[in-house]
This record gives structure tokens, C-alpha cells and sequence, in this order.
């Protein structure tokens, strides 16, 4: 859940302009892939000049019907600049040849050493550097805040029956679109300061007068995320599952107070969420405080950015707060577990972690979900409209109509069936990729008698 401001700036030099961002497949293949990656990332953060360099080893397998001969790295920072003036760069120092630029420089292809076979794997190292701008955005740092380093890290592109998936960054979602991946990352950091990751931390050490070095660990994550301050720390569980709270917000008692109802709150949450949809998949969720994030919030696999102050906790800021909070847990569920294309699909998480939390808040029509809105609002569109159309559209018309579709199918199912119908969902999608299609598909097979499918797939825009 985010909006920004900044326009990613067109490519120039070896960039390359792709139509519909795609990279077309060779022939029609239902496989994604590369699959089975296996991170292994070295970083170190330099607070005083708001850098991070590192390294990464990626292992894959080539998990399509044909040989492949490249990979595609993503490198979202560079959404938020120029090709001229990027924000992150990226060496490939083995196992491959850097191959040219697109999608404005967010993309980067990989020639590989040796053409890659079915069901073989292969691997490249790099290096990167990258720097944090000013500003609130989910990649960005603050005064008074955390360094937020959200899809910071290079990650594969995803190929799949209709080509590689290059598609822009967006000035006002999401466009990720990663696989289900293990992840085992090193962390240097100045002593004093600490990081909030997808995973957990596994160990500890000193590699220098200074320095800490933290290893963390996430076996099934679609991407790893970072937050690093000076930041408080406190714990509550949820079953199986511990919830750190990080902040920097100044000691008094409404910090203290807040701090407790964020917890208590989100154990409340996580807790509903995983009787409805099964489990959460991780031991550790981290919810991270900074003091402004444009929209608010938002969400990565295992970790939450939050906007609070210290007077969040007060009578008029709670209730935005904890349904804020419960929106970005929810996508726990609904990008996490079940991954989509936010870019091209935004409905798949968007519409569903708000009509699983019930924020933002939005009036239903019964049976017109989408009231008011042009007939051009969609539930099936990208973030390609959204972006260039009034933003209204996408909070209002894709979150809360999106969600209103959803209460319609549950009245229309009825609350027992409908709840075991995405139940069932999330079972059946948990760690891999879900599409429209597939849910379209998925409300034929479930449908009780009587209901309208047709119809309601009409009046949803589906």
C-alpha cells in the first residue's frame, strides 16, 4: 500500500523500450520460473552517508520446458530515479555477462555462462551499491526515522507463459513480482543500531572495532526487506509466532502506550487472520515504525512499514492505526502466501487485504460494487491505468470497490461457504502465484446453485 510522487525518469544509452513489458516466451509455457533460488547476500550499511553495498550469490533452477541462455535482475530503487543518476548499480562478477538495461533501468539482463537445460541449476555473483534518497517513500529515510530499504536487494524477474515479467515501476502501487525463495543474508552495521528484516535473526558477530555483523535467515520468502536505526524494540507471540515492535519514537507514556496496543492489536489480528486462512508460514513478523510513508503503509513478505507518532495511540488516531495495521498484516496472506503480479493484478492483493481488514473504509453498493466509478475502473486493471488516471480510481475503486466485489461472493455464497471457499484458496496458492483467471475459475467450481457467476462477474468488472 503505497503512493508516491516521483515519476520514474525514462531510460537513455542501452536501455531498452519494451512493449507491454513483456519479454516473449520462445512458445506457450505453464512453468515459472527461474525456481528454487537460494539467496545468499552480504551487505554493510554505512549510516552516516546512507549507502549499502553488497554482494549476493543467486543459485536457480531452471524450472521451464526449454533451455535458457539469461536471466533478468529487477533493481527496484532505480524506479526512483534516472538511468543517468541511478540508485543502485550492480556488477555481475561470475557466472554470467551484464546484458542491457530496460524497463528504466529497473531491469538488468544476465547472458549466462552456459545455456541452462530443464531441471539444471545454475548460478551468478554481483555486487552492488545503492543509496537511500530523502523522502517517505517505502525506499527512503526521514528525520526521526529508520532507513527503509523496501525491495532494496536485486531479485530475478519471473518468466512465465507470456514472456519475462519487465513491467515499470509504479508511481502509486505496487509492481513486484517475485517466487517463493530461500534467503540467507549477513548485515554489517555501526554498533548502536539495529534492523528489522523479513526472517530471523540466527546469529551474531564482530568482524571489526565497530562493527556488528547480524545473519538472518527467511527459507521461504518471495523477497527480503530491511529497516535499519536506532530503534526499541518489544515482543509479543501469537501462538507459534513472535511479533517485534521497532520504533524511535521519544520515551514518555504515550510511546509506552502505544507500543502496547500495537502489539496486543496485531497479536489480535494475526491470530483471527490465521483461523481464517490457515498459518502465518514464519516465526517472526516485524512491524516497523517511521513517522511518515507516503500512504501510510506498507507491506513485504514477513515485515510491515507503519506511519505512527507518538499520539497514534490517542482517541483520534487509534482506530486508523490498528485498521492500518491489520491491512498490512492481511497482505501476510494475500502477497505473502498467495503471490500475484501487483503490477498487472493489483486486484489480488489490493481489494482482498482490505476486505479482510476493512480499511480503508468504502460504502457498498449492493450488487454494483463499483458505483460511481467510470466504466473504464476495472477490477482486472493494471497498474499501467491506474497510474494515469485519478488516484481516487485506485484507492476507491480497486481497494474499495475490490473489496465490496468480495463481500457480494460471500453474500452470494453465504459467510460458511465463501469462507471455505478462500480458505481453500489460500491453501491451494500458499508459496506460489495466483491470477485472475484462476480465481475466476476458482468462483465457477464453488459456486452454490442459483448463484449468477456471469452476472456477478459483470457487476464486478472481473
Amino acid at each position: 500500500m503505497r503512493r508516491i510522487s516521483t515519476l520514474a525518469i525514462p531510460c537513455a544509452g542501452i536501455c531498452l523500450v519494451l512493449v507491454a513489458a513483456l519479454v516473449p516466451a520462445a512458445e506457450a509455457d505453464q512453468k515459472l520460473g527461474p525456481g528454487h533460488a537460494r539467496y545468499e547476500v552480504a551487505l554493510r550499511w554505512h549510516a552516516s552517508r546512507w549507502t549499502l553495498d553488497g554482494s549476493e550469490r543467486i543459485s536457480f533452477e531452471n524450472t521451464r520446458s526449454h533451455t535458457i541462455r539469461a536471466v533478468w535482475l529487477r533493481l527496484w530503487p532505480n524506479g526512483q530515479a534516472s538511468c543517468r543518476r541511478p540508485l543502485i548499480t550492480v556488477e555481475i562478477v561470475s557466472g554470467g555477462q551484464a546484458g542491457p538495461s530496460a524497463a528504466a533501468c529497473t531491469a538488468r539482463k544476465v547472458m549466462l555462462r552456459r545455456e541452462l537445460t530443464p531441471g539444471s541449476r545454475a548460478a551468478i555473483r554481483l555486487r552492488f551499491s545503492e543509496r537511500v534518497p530523502l523522502g517517505n517513500e517505502s525506499y527512503g529515510h526521514v528525520p526521526g526515522g529508520p532507513a527503509l530499504l523496501g525491495n532494496a536487494l536485486p531479485i530475478l524477474a519471473v518468466t512465465d507463459r507470456t514472456g519475462t515479467h519487465l513491467e515499470p515501476y509504479s508511481r502509486l502501487g505496487e509492481a513486484a513480482y517475485s517466487l517463493t525463495s530461500s534467503w540467507r543474508v549477513k548485515l554489517d552495521l555501526r554498533r548502536g543500531l539495529t534492523a528489522a528484516t523479513t526472517g530471523t535473526q540466527t546469529g551474531t558477530g564482530s568482524p571489526s572495532s565497530g562493527l556488528r555483523r547480524l545473519r538472518f535467515a527467511a527459507p521461504k520468502a518471495r523477497d527480503f526487506e530491511l529497516a535499519i536505526g536506532r530503534l526499541h524494540t518489544r515482543t509479543t507471540k501469537a501462538g507459534g509466532v513472535r511479533i517485534r515492535f521497532l520504533d524511535m519514537l521519544p520515551r514518555g507514556s504515550a510511546t509506552s502506550k502505544l507500543r502496547r496496543e500495537v502489539l496486543a492489536s496485531a497479536r489480535t489480528t494475526l491470530l483471527a487472520d490465521e483461523q481464517r486462512f490457515g498459518p502465518y508460514g514464519a516465526p517472526e513478523l516485524d512491524i516497523v515504525q517511521t513517522p511518515t510513508i507516503d500512504a501510510a503503509g506498507m507491506e513485504y513478505p514477513e515485515i510491515v512499514f507503519v506511519e505512527m507518532t507518538d499520539s497514534s495511540a490517542g482517541a483520534d488516531s487509534w482506530r486508523k492505526t490498528a485498521a492500518l495495521t491489520a491491512h498490512e498484516i492481511a497482505h501476510q496472506w494475500f502477497y505473502g502466501l498467495v503471490g500475484d503480479n501487483q503490477w498487472r493484478e493489483p486486484f489480488l492483493d489490493e481489494s482482498f487485504a482490505t476486505f479482510v481488514s476493512g480499511f480503508p473504509s468504502h460504502p457498498c453498493k449492493p450488487g454494483h460494487p463499483l458505483a460511481g466509478y467510470p466504466t473504464s475502473v476495472r477490477l482486472t486493471s493494471t497498474m499501467g491505468f491506474f497510474d494515469h488516471h485519478p488516484s481516487g480510481d485506485y484507492y476507491g475503486g480497486l481497494y474499495g470497490g475490490g473489496a465490496c466485489a468480495l463481500r457480494d461472493l460471500r453474500s452470494g455464497f453465504g459467510p460458511v461457504r465463501f469462507d471455505a471457499f478462500l480458505r481453500h484458496w489460500v491453501d491451494t496458492h500458499r508459496y506460489g502465484v495466483a491470477t485472475i483467471p484462476e480465481f475466476v475459475s476458482a468462483i465457477r467450481a464453488a459456486a452454490p446453485s442459483g448463484f449468477d457467476v456471469d452476472g456477478y462477474l459483470r457487476a464486478s468488472r472481473l
